[in-house]
C-alpha cells in the first residue's frame, strides 16, 4: 500500500457540490491520500501600490479596482480574502473542469491574517510541492490555444521548407494536395505577419508559410508574456511544481492548454523554425529587394526573442532536474545549479507585492536556508539591502562557497566593511545590531547625511539576483574567500571619466540622449586665417519614428568615440572575415556578387574608424531597440549601417567627436536589453570626460555602452550555457541598482594617456576642418570602474598592489591591498577583460579576499 505523503494544514474540496476548505483534523474521516496544488497570480488589482493593471491580468470588468479583504463565503475560510470574487470563481471552475478532488490554494488554505502561520508555511513550500500529485497553473488569457495544434503547424512548416526553395510556387514544388490546400488556407486566414499583406506579396515568398509561421510564433510569445511568468512566487512554483498543466481561461471559456513542458519545448522549436525560415529565404536569392530585406529583418527580430525564450526554457528545465535529483538540500553542493537559478530568475525582472517576498519567494527552492525565527528577524520589512546581505551571507555560510554578486550596488558578505555609500560595492548603511558582536560580519557606520543622500532602494524585482557568481571557497571562521586571481597590474589607477546616476523628473519616461562636445561654443580653424564658432544644441529635437534608426546610430557612435576610442591593430582585421552566425543580420552567403567584395580603396582605410563602426553595431545589437515606423523601409535589414549610409556617419572619416553636439528625445523607443526594466526606468546617467565632453542619456544606453567595449569583461558573450543546459548571464545587469541614484562612479585607467581626450580635442580645434588629424593619441587602457571616494594617494600608496578576479564574463572584480601582508579587498569592477600585468603573474594564483 502506497504511503500517504505529508499533507498541508488545509485543502480546498467539494462536498455534494459545495466548496469547502477542510482542516487537517478532517482528513482521516475523508480518507485524504493525495492532493493537487495550484500556482496562479493573485492579480495586480489586489496590490494598490502596484499601479494600473493590464488586460492580461484580469477580466475587463474588474480592472482598476482594489480588492480589500472580505469574507468569501467558503466554509472553512474564516479570515479575510484578498482575491476578487472573479478569481475565486475561476478557481472553482478549474476544480470542476479538471475534476480535482483536493486542491491546495495559498490564498484560501493559509490564514492570511496570521503572520506566524504564513512565515512557517513559507518554509514548507518545497514539502508541499514535492508532496503534491500534480500542479495546475491557472492563467487568464484572451485566447485559449491548443499547443498540439501549434506543434503540428510548426512541423508542417518544417516539412514544407525541406521540400521547397524560398522562391518556389507551392503548386509547382511537388507538394501533395493536402499541403497545397494547407498553405492556401493559411494564405486566406487572418493576416498576422507584421507587414502589410499586399506589400509582402511583392517579396515573392509564399504567404501561407509566412502567415502560419507568424501565427505560431505569436501564440508562443503571447503565452510567455503572460503575467504568470513575471512574478517571483510563480518562478519558485514553476521550479518546484510537478507535471505542471496549464489551464487558460477568460470570461467565456476555460480549457487545458497543455503541459508547461510542451510550451517550454515549443520555445525551442519556434527558434529552430525561425532560423530555418530565415536561411530558406536568404539562400534562395542572389539579390534581395527592399521588401525581402524587411521580411528578413522581422524574422531576425523574432529570432532574438525566441532565442531568449529558448535559453530561459533550458535554464528552467535544468533547474527543475537539479532540484528533483538533489532533494530538499540540493543547493548545498550544486553551486552550478545555484548560479543557474539566479540567472534564470533575473532573465526577466520578476515582480512581487512586498519587498521581502523577493527573498521569501525563493525559500522553497533553497529549502532549509532559513529558520522561521531567522525569516522573522532577517527577511522582514522593506530594506532590500539588509535582506540581501542576510540572504547571501546565509547562502555562503551554509554552502561553504563565497557566493557574491557583481554590482556597483553589490551586497558582499566577504568584505562588508566596503558595503557603504563611499565604495563601489555599496549598499544599505544600516544592518541593525544583530551583527554588532561579530568582527567578521559588520559594516562601518555611516553618517545621517550620507544616509539621506543614498535612500533605501525602491527595487521590487528580482534584479538583485543578477550577476551572482561563486568567488571561491569560504573560510567560515574568518569570513575570508580564497579566489583565483591575477595580481600585479602594471601602472597606477588614474581617474579620467565619471558617471553620475540621477533620478528622472516625475512623468519623464522618454528615451533621451544629450551630448555636448568640449569644443562646442569655441572657435575652430577653418582656413589659414579663418575660424568659426561651433554650435551647441541646447534645445532637444523630437525624433519621430522613421528617423529613429539614424538617431540611434549617431548616439552609439558618440558613445563609442568617448568610451572605446582605442584602435590598436583592430583595423587590420577585415570585417568580411569575422565569424558570423544565423543571428547576425549581416549573415549572407558569400559569393562573387556580394557587394561587400567591392573595392573600398577610394577611402584611405587609415582614416576610417572601423573599430567605432564595429563598436556601435555591438552596442545596438546588445541594446535591441524597437520603435514604430510608418513604412517597413524605414527600418531595413542591417539598419545599423543603412540608416547612416551615404552620410558623414557611415565611415567616420576624420570623425571629430569633440566638435559635435546632439540633443535627442526619442519618444517611441523601447529596448529589449535586460538593462531596461522597471527598476532602471527612473534613472538618467550623466557622463563627463576630463576633456569637458558631457553626455546625459537613458540608463540602458549608457551602461550597455560599457558592456559593448571591445574585450569588455562585462559581457562580450551574452550568455554561457553548459553542456547540461545551465545558464550564466554575462551582460552586466545588476551592475547598478535603484539605490545608487545620486552616486558618482569613476572610470580609471592603469596605462595609456588619461589626457588623450584633452589633447585630441585640442587638435580638433587647431587642425583645419578640411584637413585630417594625423596624430593618434595613446588612449586609456586597462580600465576599471571605482567609487566616488576611491583614491590612490596617501602614505604608502606606492606599496599598493592591484589585481583582478575573473568571474567568467560577468565583470571581473578589481582587488587591491595596501601592504604585502594585507588581505586583498574588492574595490571595483574591471571594464577591460585583459588588464596588463607584470611578467610572471599567471592565473591559478590563489589570494585571500577580505
Amino acid at each position: 500500500m502506497a504511503s500517504i505523503p505529508p499533507l498541508p494544514l488545509r485543502l480546498l474540496g467539494r462536498v455534494k457540490g459545495e466548496f469547502k476548505v477542510f482542516d487537517k483534523s478532517e482528513y482521516a474521516a475523508l480518507k485524504v491520500d493525495h492532493f493537487d496544488i495550484l500556482t496562479h497570480v493573485w492579480g495586480k488589482f489586489c496590490d494598490p501600490d502596484y499601479g494600473e493593471p493590464d488586460d492580461c491580468d484580469m477580466p475587463t470588468h474588474v480592472q482598476g479596482k482594489t480588492c480589500k479583504p472580505y469574507k468569501c463565503g467558503i466554509d472553512g475560510v474564516h479570515w479575510g480574502i484578498k482575491l476578487s470574487e472573479t478569481k475565486i470563481d475561476n478557481i472553482k471552475r478549474l476544480i470542476v473542469e479538471a475534476d480535482i478532488k483536493y486542491l491546495w490554494v495559498d490564498a484560501l488554505c493559509l490564514n492570511q491574517e496570521d503572520e506566524a502561520e504564513k512565515k512557517a508555511e513559507v518554509l514548507k513550500m518545497y514539502e508541499h510541492y514535492k508532496s503534491g500529485r500534480k500542479c495546475y497553473a491557472l492563467m487568464e488569457m484572451h485566447d485559449v490555444w491548443d499547443p498540439q495544434k501549434i506543434v503540428i503547424d510548426l512541423n508542417s512548416i518544417d516539412h514544407i521548407l525541406s521540400y521547397m526553395t524560398g522562391t518556389a510556387l507551392a503548386k509547382e514544388a511537388g507538394l501533395g494536395r493536402n499541403l497545397i490546400d494547407y498553405l492556401e488556407d493559411w494564405s486566406k486566414a487572418k493576416w498576422v505577419f507584421p507587414m502589410d499583406r499586399t506589400t509582402t506579396m511583392s517579396a515573392a515568398i509564399d504567404l501561407g508559410v509566412l502567415n502560419c509561421y507568424a501565427t505560431c510564433i505569436g501564440r508562443v510569445k503571447s503565452l510567455f508574456d503572460n503575467v504568470w511568468f513575471t512574478r517571483v512566487w510563480t518562478f519558485q512554483e514553476m521550479l518546484l511544481g510537478k507535471n505542471i498543466t496549464i489551464y487558460g481561461m477568460n470570461q467565456d471559456n476555460i480549457a487545458c492548454v497543455g503541459e508547461l513542458a510542451t510550451w517550454m519545448n515549443l520555445a525551442t522549436d519556434c527558434f529552430d523554425k525561425a532560423t530555418k525560415l530565415r536561411v530558406w529565404i536568404d539562400r534562395s536569392r542572389v539579390m534581395k529587394n527592399a521588401v525581402v530585406s524587411t521580411v528578413l529583418r522581422i524574422i531576425y527580430e523574432d529570432l532574438w526573442d525566441l532565442w531568449f525564450l529558448s535559453v530561459q526554457a533550458r535554464g528552467i528545465n535544468t533547474a527543475k532536474s537539479d532540484i528533483l535529483n538533489g532533494g530538499p538540500f540540493w543547493w548545498r553542493e550544486n553551486y552550478k545549479g545555484v548560479a543557474n537559478v539566479f540567472s534564470a530568475i533575473s532573465i526577466i525582472p520578476r515582480n512581487c507585492g512586498q519587498k521581502h517576498d523577493i527573498f521569501r519567494g525563493l525559500l522553497g527552492i533553497f529549502n532549509g536556508l532559513f529558520t522561521t525565527e531567522e525569516v522573522d528577524a532577517q527577511l522582514d520589512g522593506d530594506d532590500i539591502e539588509r535582506m540581501s546581505f542576510a540572504f547571501f551571507k546565509q547562502l555562503s555560510l551554509k554552502t561553504g562557497y563565497a557566493v557574491s554578486k557583481l554590482s556597483i550596488h553589490i551586497l558582499n558578505p566577504l568584505h562588508p566593511q566596503l558595503n557603504r555609500p563611499s565604495t563601489l560595492l555599496s549598499i544599505s548603511t544600516d544592518l541593525g545590531d544583530r551583527f554588532a558582536n561579530s568582527p567578521k560580519w559588520t559594516r562601518l557606520a555611516v553618517s545621517r547625511e550620507k544616509r539621506e543622500r543614498h535612500p533605501k532602494s525602491k527595487i521590487t524585482t528580482s534584479d538583485c539576483y543578477a550577476a551572482v557568481f561563486n568567488m571561491g571557497l569560504l573560510d567560515l571562521k574568518k569570513g575570508l574567500a580564497r579566489a583565483d586571481a591575477m595580481t600585479d597590474i602594471i601602472g597606477e589607477p588614474r581617474k579620467y571619466m565619471k558617471i553620475e546616476l540621477c533620478e528622472r523628473a516625475p512623468g519623464d519616461n522618454k528615451f533621451r540622449f544629450e551630448f555636448k562636445g568640449c569644443n562646442c561654443g569655441k572657435k575652430v580653424k577653418t582656413g589659414f586665417f579663418s575660424k568659426k564658432r561651433l554650435p551647441s544644441y541646447d534645445q532637444p529635437k523630437i525624433v519621430v519614428g522613421d528617423e529613429t534608426g539614424r538617431a540611434l546610430v549617431q548616439c552609439a557612435t558618440i558613445l563609442g568615440s568617448l568610451i572605446d576610442p582605442g584602435n590598436e591593430s583592430e583595423d587590420l582585421v577585415d570585417p568580411r572575415h569575422e565569424s558570423r552566425d544565423l543571428l547576425d543580420p549581416g549573415y549572407e552567403s558569400i559569393d562573387l556578387l556580394d557587394p561587400r567584395d567591392e573595392s573600398r580603396d577610394l577611402i584611405d582605410p587609415r582614416h576610417e574608424l572601423k573599430h567605432i563602426v564595429r563598436y556601435r553595431k555591438r552596442l545596438l545589437k546588445k541594446l535591441k531597440p524597437s520603435w514604430e515606423v510608418t513604412d517597413p523601409l524605414a527600418k531595413p535589414l542591417g539598419w545599423e549601417d543603412k540608416c547612416v549610409s551615404g552620410t558623414y556617419w557611415e565611415d567616420l572619416v576624420d570623425f571629430r567627436v569633440h566638435n559635435r553636439s546632439l540633443n535627442y528625445i526619442m519618444e517611441s523607443v523601447s529596448c529589449g536589453t535586460r538593462l531596461e526594466n522597471e527598476s532602471t526606468s527612473n534613472i538618467l546617467c550623466k557622463l563627463e570626460v576630463n576633456c569637458g565632453c558631457k553626455i546625459i542619456g537613458s540608463f540602458p544606453l549608457v551602461f550597455q555602452a560599457l558592456t559593448a567595449v571591445e574585450g569588455s569583461s562585462l559581457g562580450e558573450t551574452s550568455v554561457e550555457i553548459d553542456k547540461h543546459g545551465r545558464i550564466m548571464w554575462q551582460d552586466g545587469l545588476g551592475l547598478v541598482q535603484v539605490g545608487d541614484v545620486g552616486k558618482i562612479f569613476h572610470l580609471v585607467a592603469y596605462s595609456g594617456d588619461i589626457n588623450a581626450h584633452k589633447s585630441y580635442a585640442s587638435r580638433c580645434r587647431s587642425t583645419d576642418l578640411h584637413k585630417r588629424i594625423k596624430v593618434e593619441p595613446i588612449w586609456p587602457k586597462s580600465r576599471a570602474m571605482v567609487g566616488e571616494e576611491f583614491t590612490n594617494s596617501g602614505l604608502g600608496h606606492f606599496m599598493k598592489n592591484y589585481g583582478y578576479v575573473n568571474t567568467g564574463g560577468s565583470g571581473n572584480l578589481l582587488i587591491s591591498r595596501n601592504q604585502p601582508l594585507d588581505k586583498y579587498k574588492v574595490i571595483g569592477v574591471c571594464i577591460d577583460q585583459n588588464m596588463e600585468v607584470k611578467k610572471g603573474s599567471t592565473e591559478g594564483k590563489y589570494v585571500t579576499i577580505q
